[in-house]
């Protein structure tokens, strides 16, 4: 598969600013709401065709991160570690570059991953005004896999831990 643009739609220093961003205080009370505005103006920008593949990305972010955080307790470290897993992933996926400039290699893993596509999908949107119904099928179905397999595996639990956290969020942001 290719690539469609070569255009990046990111950028180093948004991913910097995220990450100092989700250091301060209180930040985790402000990821839902940070989350549904983000997805509201970039609908507001780009248009509904945006809605599905940004509701793709952040099905996937979820549980990229309750994965490794279960994985990453389970080898004795801290589950806040898995930010930072997730923050792996993204070169591989054509946010920064083009995965058509990547090695050969890297090219077959970053086809592997939902947010290649997802990322294409934006593009698309983003150029022509247009939704590409093969590449959200194809981030749906990498999801959905995504998703089954980290189910399986990592137990049932781990996913009640993404919601205790989100209770417990919800909860703190209420008691302030």
């Amino acid at each position: 598969m290719k690539t469609i643009f070569t255009k990046a739609i990111g950028s180093p220093y948004l991913f910097a600013a995220r990450t100092w961003v989700a250091g301060l205080p209180g930040a985790d009370s402000l990821l839902a709401p940070a989350l549904a505005v983000g997805v509201v103006l970039f609908a507001i920008i780009y248009g509904l065709a945006a809605v599905p593949f940004l509701l793709i990305l952040i099905f996937f972010g979820i549980t990229l991160v309750i994965t490794s955080a279960a994985l990453l307790q389970y080898v004795g470290l801290s589950r806040w570690y898995a930010a930072a897993v997730a923050a792996l992933v993204l070169p591989f996926t054509g946010l920064f570059n083009a995965v058509d400039k990547l090695p050969n290699v890297l090219q077959v893993v970053a086809h592997f991953l939902p947010p290649t596509y997802i990322f294409d999908g934006l593009r698309t949107v983003m150029e022509y005004n247009a939704f590409s119904p093969r590449l959200f099928i194809a981030a749906a179905i990498l999801s959905g896999v995504y998703f089954f397999f980290a189910y399986l595996f990592v137990g049932r639990e781990h996913f009640a831990f993404g919601a205790t956290l989100l209770e417990w969020m919800m909860w703190r942001a209420n008691h302030r």
